[in-house]
């Protein structure tokens, strides 16, 4: 077995004095190490303090939980809006590609046809925003500079919510629309709208202007025509219109607003639909397919589709100055547009809010 060599190792030393230093030294490594041991022990406690104390401030400063207490009970209407039930179809000329989505849920999306350019919708101000600048975007179709001038225009699938034919009470639309060089069209009618729905037609609707500017509007349910035009020309070139056009199955009435004016009207003459009347599909700023002309150079703001919905003058009057409204609410002021939305004030001691959904736009929130 080795043996160890203790020879390098020095015993303490015997001296008294330095005994006294090396008792003094562990002393005061014992006290150092105590204090911070107690240091660790009241920093843990102060933490755990703390956390308590942060705890205690979120439990009893209930505002800073309210976005989470909010519930539903009221409705808020823009000024006549037909509920979604009567509204088949709202389109807003907001963008290219291949299609206009359906905005009134029941999925009657309009192909777009050619190429059409989205420009600025200047001067039109739908009221919506109190910001400097472009306002509105449109889509502006056969526009001379285009590749497929006089090929560009919107189709939506035939379907039996736009049949004539089936209506009890009648049915209202409204475009917002600007057309270009009204007076250089000849004789040829600009075609804004145009369905039928069988192949005589017995039941259809058209839109169209004329060179002078006079709106036309044509309605035949059940083989019956009506057929109304404004007394003098309404629509100048370059200008943004709004035209509320409704049709009341009892009468039959027609009744053509512009610009929330209810024209004086006339009977039209001779009505001529487009070519292939087994085409049943919706046309917007187009003739039918088989139709040659009756192609519209201008540009398309707004569309909607009222089924069973006879929009009275009142109505139209609201729609036209109330294109948005403020509804007021116990907790500020929120601009709805298209649809509604519903609140509940339960927070009426909380001075500062916020609040945003998908189901409407909000453009306005103060307290």
């Amino acid at each position: 077995m080795s043996s160890v060599d203790f020879r390098g190792l020095r015993p303490p030393s015997n001296d008294p004095m330095m005994q006294v230093v090396v008792e003094l030294m562990k002393r005061a490594a014992k006290s150092t190490i105590d204090n911070q041991t107690a240091a660790v022990d009241s920093d843990n406690e102060d933490i755990y303090s703390d956390g308590q104390d942060v705890e205690a401030a979120i439990k009893y400063h209930s505002e800073l939980s309210f976005m989470n207490k909010f519930a539903f009970r009221t409705d808020y209407y823009p000024p006549f809006e037909p509920d979604a039930s009567l509204c088949r179809l709202m389109l807003k000329g907001w963008n290219t590609g291949i299609a206009l989505p359906d905005e009134s849920t029941f999925n009657h999306d309009a192909a777009i046809n050619g190429d059409p350019a989205l420009i600025d919708g200047t001067p039109f101000d739908p009221g919506i925003t109190t910001i400097t600048g472009v306002k509105s975007i449109c889509l502006r179709l056969n526009r001379p500079t285009s590749g497929q001038v006089n090929a560009e225009w919107l189709e939506i699938p035939s379907h039996s919510d736009f049949n004539v034919s089936a209506l009890a009470t009648g049915f209202s639309i409204q475009i917002t629309f600007r057309l270009k060089d009204i007076a250089q069209q000849g004789s040829v009618n600009r075609t804004i709208l145009e369905r039928t729905e069988d192949s005589t037609p017995n039941n259809g609707f058209q839109l169209m202007v004329d060179s002078s500017g006079r709106l036309i509007f044509i309605v035949t349910k059940g083989g019956v025509t009506t057929k109304k035009q404004t007394n003098t020309g309404v629509i100048a070139a370059n200008t943004v219109y709004e035209a509320f056009l409704t049709f009341n199955v009892t009468g039959p009435v027609i009744h053509i607003y512009v610009n929330n004016v209810d024209q004086s009207l006339t009977d039209y003459g001779t009505v001529t639909w487009h070519g292939d009347l087994t085409d049943t599909d919706f046309f917007i700023f187009k003739k039918g397919t088989g139709t040659t002309g009756g192609f519209c150079y201008g540009d398309f703001y707004t569309m909607k589709y009222y089924k069973e919905k006879v929009c009275s003058s009142a109505e139209v009057g609201q729609h036209f100055n109330n294109k948005w409204t403020i509804a007021n609410i116990a907790f500020g002021k929120v601009a709805l547009v298209n649809y509604f939305a519903t609140f509940q004030d339960i927070l009426g001691d909380i001075l500062t809010k916020s609040f945003t959904a998908a189901s409407f736009t909000t453009t306005s929130f103060t307290i």
